[in-house]
């Protein structure tokens, strides 16, 4: 049986990732590298590691350092196991967990970063990052800037959370709005909003350790809530304290294979995946569905003229029913059109083709290698899927 374990609270693990980054003085402006202003990229890729199937995400903001250094695993499946969709289906890109919808909102472009930072002779030495996301959800793809200015007072824990904040106790799973979802925070803003007040939440009995911050608009206010960890200021004073909120935007850094495999496509030379990417082991997913409707055939000796209705019955007369395989791409750029294109190029693969033959052959399949790429990495950030829907 493989084993498929993950973070529970992807988001406070992103938070930590960008807390770290901000320690170790190791920022850098979105702009210097890409056509984002003022944006924490976030590059997140699945594939195969040894035999394991692994998804990881690093921040692209972090200046001149080792990235394999800085690159965190959100979610592993444990093998020996196939690197296909439909293992993808049921792990990484199952709504029960909260892998799928976190990466779906990253690449949407729907999160947010609280920065709470205190600096000492231009080096920060105190940070706190808070990941949410703004609700209602703005269209997918579009960037959004969030101001947010320090409010001049803070205010005690007890004014902030009420007469049980003292009961919560920092790292109990009351303590954070994920709960048990695994999801981020979301703070009611209207989608004119641009400018928010931040007000610290500091202890009852040291003020120089921030425990939370409250969301204003105007003077109404829309969210309280709990640091990840607190913020001790130490000789620091609440004044030198600086907020800043980054959006975040994520992109998918996958090669071809993970490309197709994430969109239900193989290859446009081949008709059908290949039959060890279909047929699991240790039962993580079934065959294909002719491969089961073929073993009815054989165990029940049925004629090869009963329809399919009727091989169904049987198998679940016996005990095996039929499991459906997953869904597959239709539309335009499907896969069975794809290779009818490159059967006639190739002249049904009879066709000696060069790597620049190959390549023009591909282009005119109008496969995933060339379009998919292009929806991925508009200028105008269209919006972008780590599971594409069937027809797109």
């Amino acid at each position: 049986m493989c084993t498929f374990y993950f973070c529970s609270r992807p988001t406070q693990l992103l938070g930590n990732m960008l807390r770290r980054m901000f320690l170790d003085n190791a920022v850098q402006s979105s702009i210097a590298f890409c056509s984002f202003p003022n944006v924490i990229v976030v590059a997140v890729g699945f594939d195969k590691c040894d035999s394991d199937f692994v998804g990881t995400w690093r921040a692209c903001n972090r200046f001149k350092e080792n990235s394999s250094l800085f690159v965190q695993t959100f979610a592993c499946l444990e093998g020996p196991v196939c690197e296909n969709y439909e293992n993808k289906k049921i792990t990484i890109a199952n709504p029960n967990y909260p892998i799928q919808q976190t990466i779906q909102q990253l690449v949407d472009d729907s999160m947010y970063t609280l920065v709470i930072k205190a600096s000492e002779y231009g080096c920060v030495q105190r940070c706190e990052c808070y990941v949410f996301t703004r609700t209602p959800t703005m269209n997918a793809g579009q960037l959004q800037p969030l101001n947010v200015v320090r409010h001049a007072l803070t205010i005690s824990e007890s004014l902030a959370f009420g007469d049980g904040a003292e009961e919560i106790l920092e790292g109990s799973p009351n303590e954070f709005c994920e709960g048990e979802s695994g999801m981020p925070l979301q703070i009611p803003l209207g989608p004119d909003d641009d400018l928010c007040t931040i007000q610290l939440v500091h202890s009852e009995d040291n003020t120089s350790l921030i425990v939370g911050f409250k969301v204003l608009v105007g003077d109404e206010v829309m969210s309280t809530q709990r640091l990840y960890e607190s913020l001790n200021l130490g000789r620091l004073s609440a004044a030198e304290v600086e907020v800043e909120c980054l959006q975040l935007s994520g992109h998918l850094a996958n090669d071809n294979k993970q490309i197709n495999i994430l969109t239900c496509q193989g290859s446009c030379s081949v008709m059908y995946p290949m039959p060890c990417c279909r047929v699991h082991k240790d039962n993580l997913g079934q065959a294909p569905v002719w491969i089961q409707r073929r073993y009815i055939r054989a165990l029940f000796s049925v004629s090869p003229e009963a329809n399919d209705r009727i091989i169904d019955l049987l198998a679940a007369f016996a005990g095996e029913p039929i499991v459906e395989d997953a869904p597959k791409r239709v539309g335009e750029y499907c896969f069975a059109k794809s290779h009818a294109k490159w059967h006639q190029l190739s002249a049904g693969g009879r066709l000696r083709m060069t790597a620049a033959d190959h390549k023009r052959a591909n282009t005119m399949t109008r496969s995933a290698f060339t379009h998919l790429f292009l929806i991925l990495e508009l200028a105008s950030r269209m919006p972008a899927s780590c599971t594409l829907p069937v027809g797109t």
